[in-house]
């Protein structure tokens, strides 16, 4: 193989392989994300007043199923309008919100709890896809009772 032929090869390989890391990276988020601004006693009041779930998402900024979810689940359109029309949706970041971290009992990332009139329903640890999240947040969003006993307060 001539010299020529070789440096082609090479400048093929370094070119696709650094597309290929670019695709490493957490690429912004497709659609908007369904979060409040509102600090967590806010959002629940919100909630509260208008008839809504309160959901929360206990996260990180380093944990990778969280920043998963925020690029692929979150911002699906179907997830956002289930949001939209049943809940009011708020981000925990652990770090950053230590208190009300521990107010809710969290011990691992992402965690996601659904309130009703301050009341806990349901509660999941771990990362979801898009469907996996539409499908429970439909199914808790209308339980009659706690999957887990809330934190004391």
């Amino acid at each position: 193989m001539t010299f020529g032929a070789r440096l082609v090869i090479v400048l093929m390989c370094t070119t696709v392989g650094a597309a290929l890391l670019a695709g490493c990276g957490a690429p912004a988020p497709v659609g908007p994300l369904p979060f409040t601004s509102a600090s967590f006693d806010e959002a629940g009041a919100q909630a509260t007043a208008q008839h809504k779930l309160l959901l929360v998402d206990a996260m990180a900024s380093w944990c990778p199923p969280c920043r998963t979810m925020e690029r692929d689940a979150w911002p699906e359109a179907k997830v956002s309008a289930w949001i939209g029309a049943h809940a009011i949706a708020v981000q925990v970041d652990v770090d950053e919100q230590e208190a009300v971290a521990r107010r809710l009992d969290i011990r691992a990332m992402p965690t996601l709890i659904l309130f009703r009139d301050g009341q806990e329903l349901a509660r999941s640890v771990g990362g979801m896809d898009a469907n996996q999240l539409l499908s429970w947040l439909e199914t808790s969003g209308g339980a009659a009772a706690p999957t887990t006993p809330a934190p004391p307060r």
